[in-house]
């Protein structure tokens, strides 16, 4: 008892851990030699210590010392006699009642740091005889995250290893959101060699029983010992549904993995990405051999450039055979970027084959198939799809892999049959143009599908090809977005293909990238495309993007382009990025832009712009209230930077000042708060880091993913800047969480049966725009304005000259539009007033009409009996 010890032993028992122990008892200890002597128990929030009652204060103070955690068996066979097993020693003590009091004491410290653990995972707990009762258990609230934080901190005791409270208020936002998902890509201390690294080992462990979490995302390259970490965590762990391991370049512990998840079969994970790691064949083996020993269906393996050789694939595919109760409920596959050759889509054909004979549902489970570059046998592939009845595609990635005649004809077949296949991405396959004919004929013919996206670029179909398929996309019905990028059609090809848009009226977007070479005097095509956009009734999407390390670009020859967007049209998003355009270009797009009331979004990065081009885009919200999303052009900032050494900081501080304002605007914009102009007190610092990219601070920019209409990866835009000058506030995350398992999923007949697949229910959370009736393009009005504007801009780009002449600044460069812009907003206001003032009198004279017509009609009050 503690009133029992000195001093200088109650000093030393406080100096075990620095704070007070929770209990502290004189006790007998028997040795393996029957000889008794005194122990001083103690037992703390997390640890058990042994102390010689002679030693104390000595050298050896310590006998014995170890973690709850430890704690194998509590067994007592007598009130006053208690023995703890421990992993790798035995105590055996005796006291006054110890073999009640101990008991308790050591039952309810471990279930404070236990939430949710297996029965396996607790101590056992052995009374004799069996009449003794059992100690009673209190009752603890677990918490929203079903105990984690307590858990980690008695992790971080065990491994000896300090708690890293940023960590914990992190994941503690998280949950009293009501997420489920532990991303830990969002929290500054994932990369090893930040200041306040995390240790990554007492965080996992924390998760082995854990209940609450169902989703695991991290995609730090520093952190290549996760996927051994969670193997340890599927040993055990029974709530895990998601695993998102992507890019983390790691090598290590994916066998380690497989084997774990065949070995706990409680385990529910039915998703895994391990994309962009080297899984190898070994790996790959490991994981499908697990897949393989689920007595449930598993739904989505995403394993693109894993470093799967064609016999690990042929391997990896057989094995998913064994089993289609398990492999043959996938709704995902992603085997791209690996090499898959002739062996390996045998094995795959034979895959895809014996969906159809062993699933009897007339509606095979898989969605969504990407095999991407992987060398495949195309005709061996599209036959298995033909013949497998995968009515419920909706994604069919085959693009890097070269198609025959017959893998053309297998696919139109496939695009007839299934009426949810809405992406189609065909990029590099070396089709011809009579192939593409076929395939817009199928997708036209087919069963209606919403939103279809058909990806064609990077094919080198040429004028020829161009000509073959042109008439088709004038009855093209069933296509809402077509990607015809990097096809080297210049000028003629084009002018088929523009033909042939005049009379087509489904498609919402057209990609028509880098196909006009530098210097190719494309002007009259160009004003033949804005022209045919202005016209067209669906169109909302255009990409005209160039490629200047390539030589295909347009350059000055956007201005048609430019200019015609004074006019309203159904175009909402505009990419024109990696031309070259300008400052004179990009001072006449702003300019027709503050007029424009339908474009939202605006790419035009690389395009050589200035400073004057900056204060043009600054300018253009004095009178647009549309644009809200114009992404960061960190290229043209890195330039400009770079090629003014002298004076870099006074022009870094310019630039941030306008796209401080900008940011401004866009947000303003989408809130629908009126224009004000007040000076930017927020100055954005650019700082060019050692690869020359810009980094804006997250007080101002951060990144975001636009509100794209068509395709969202085209190949042109892959590994282009993500920075966006958004509209939204700033945004805590980067990653996006995997989305929820589609309805496929839910309805299942598996997952009818399965109901045990369904973790604890999450904590409860706490607590459009509408395109006007676009005016009919008139093409000679148009003109009249073209020309008119034309003569205008002459004189300012005269009196601009001669400004500069003078020695004219941009700050005078913009005041020679203000008061212009001011005039043209109060105009603009006064008008928008005596509108709604109007409006305001009528509704009140109707108000006022009806109450006198109610008041003559109204019935009399019944007569008093």
């Amino acid at each position: 008892m503690s009133s029992e010890l000195s001093t200088g032993e109650k000093r030393f028992v406080f100096d075990l851990e620095g704070c007070d122990p929770d209990f502290i008892l004189w006790v007998k200890k028997t040795n393996k030699k029957d000889v008794v002597q005194d122990r001083l128990f103690v037992l703390t929030k997390y640890r058990i210590y042994s102390i010689k009652r002679n030693k104390v204060g000595g050298k050896k103070q310590v006998q014995r010392e170890s973690h709850l955690y430890n704690l194998v068996e509590i067994r007592t066979d007598d009130i006053d006699r208690v023995v703890l097993k421990f992993t790798t020693f035995s105590i055996d003590m005796t006291g006054a009642n110890i073999g009640i009091t101990i008991p308790k004491l050591l039952i309810n410290a471990f279930h404070r740091i236990s939430f949710t653990f297996s029965n396996e995972a607790l101590p056992n707990l052995l009374i004799l005889p069996p009449e003794r009762t059992a100690p009673e258990v209190d009752e603890i609230d677990p918490g929203q995250s079903h105990g984690f934080f307590e858990v980690y901190r008695a992790q971080c005791n065990y491994y000896d290893t300090p708690v890293n409270q940023d960590l914990i208020d992190y994941l503690e936002e998280t949950v009293s959101k009501g997420s489920r998902v532990f991303n830990l890509d969002d929290f500054a201390g994932i990369d090893r060699n930040s200041e306040g690294a995390v240790n990554l080992t007492p965080v996992l462990a924390a998760l082995r029983h854990n209940t609450f979490f169902d989703t695991f995302v991290c995609h730090n390259k520093t952190r290549k010992e996760i996927p051994l970490l969670l193997a340890d965590v599927f040993h055990h762990n029974r709530t895990l549904v998601r695993v998102d391991l992507s890019g983390i370049e790691s090598d290590d512990g994916w066998v380690q993995l497989g084997d774990a998840l065949k070995e706990n079969q409680t385990n529910q994970l039915v998703s895994l990405n391990c994309s962009d790691n080297r899984v190898s064949d070994k790996g790959m083996n490991s994981l499908a051999n697990a897949i393989r020993s689920f007595n449930r269906p598993f739904l989505e393996f995403i394993a693109s450039n894993v470093d799967l050789q064609s016999k690990g694939a042929s391997v990896f595919f057989r094995t998913l055979q064994s089993n289609y109760s398990s492999s043959g409920a996938i709704v995902h596959l992603d085997v791209s970027r690996n090499d898959l050759e002739k062996i390996g889509s045998e094995s795959l054909h034979d895959w895809i084959i014996l969906l159809n004979t062993s699933i009897p549902t007339p509606r095979k489970p898989l969605v969504h198939i990407n095999l991407e570059e992987t060398q495949l046998d195309t005709t061996k592939v599209t036959m298995a799809l033909k013949q497998g009845q995968l009515e419920s595609l909706e994604y069919i990635n085959l693009s890097g892999n070269k198609f025959t005649p017959e893998a053309v004809a297998n696919l139109c077949s496939i695009i007839a049959k299934c009426d949810s296949l809405a992406q189609i991405k065909l990029s590099k396959c070396s089709i011809t143009g009579d192939q593409v004919n076929n395939i817009l004929n199928a997708c036209t013919s087919g069963v209606q599908v919403h939103d279809r996206t058909l990806d064609l670029s990077n094919n080198n179909l040429e004028q020829k090809g161009a000509l073959s398929f042109a008439q088709t996309i004038k009855s093209s019905s069933n296509i809402a977005h077509l990607n015809l990028a990097n096809n080297s059609f210049r000028k003629k090809g084009l002018t088929f293909i523009v033909q042939a848009l005049e009379e087509n009226s489904t498609l919402q977007s057209i990609d028509l990238s880098t196909n006009f070479k530098s210097s190719s005097k494309a002007e009259p095509i160009v004003d033949h495309i804005a022209r045919t956009v202005h016209h067209h009734v669906s169109i909302k999407k255009l990409v005209l993007a160039g490629s200047v390390s390539k030589g295909f670009y347009l350059g000055k020859e956007l201005l048609p382009l430019a200019k015609s967007l004074i006019n309203d049209c159904k175009l909402v998003e505009l990419d024109i990025s990696g031309n070259n355009m300008g400052d004179d270009i990009c001072r006449e797009l702003f300019e027709s832009l503050k007029k424009n009331t339908c474009l939202k979004t605006l790419h035009l990065d690389n395009n050589n712009l200035g400073l004057a081009g900056f204060q043009a885009m600054k300018r253009t919200f004095t009178t647009n209230r549309t644009l809200i999303d114009i992404p960061v052009p960190t290229a043209d900032i890195t330039k400009i930077l770079n090629s003014n050494s002298k004076d870099k900081k006074q022009i870094n501080d310019k630039i941030g000042e306008i796209l401080a304002d900008v940011q401004t605007c866009l947000s303003n914009n989408k809130n629908g708060i009126a224009y004000t102009d007040i000076p930017s007190t927020t100055k954005t610092t650019v700082a060019i880091s050692s690869v020359s990219t810009p980094n804006f601070r997250a007080s101002t920019y951060h990144n975001s993913s636009s509100n794209n209409l068509g395709n969202s990866d085209d190949t042109y835009n892959r590994g282009a800047s993500t920075h966006n000058l958004s509209y939204s506030s700033p945004s805590p995350s980067t990653y996006a969480p995997p989305p929820p398992l589609p309805d496929v999923y839910a309805n299942h007949h598996y997952h009818q049966q399965q109901q045990y697949q369904q973790p604890p229910p999450p904590p409860p959370p706490q607590e459009t725009y509408d395109y006007s009736q676009q005016q009919q393009y008139d093409y000679s009005q148009q003109q009249q304005q073209y020309d008119y504007s034309q003569q205008t801009d002459q004189q300012q780009y005269d009196y601009q000259a001669q400004d500069y002449q003078e020695g004219a600044t941009t700050n005078d460069y913009d005041q020679q539009y203000q008061q212009q812009d001011y005039s043209q907003q109060q105009q603009y206001d006064e008008q928008q007033q005596q509108q709604q003032q109007q409006q305001y009198d009528d509704q009140q004279q109707q108000y006022d009409d009806q109450q006198q017509y109610d008041d003559e009609n109204r019935m009399p009050p019944p007569p008093e009996y």
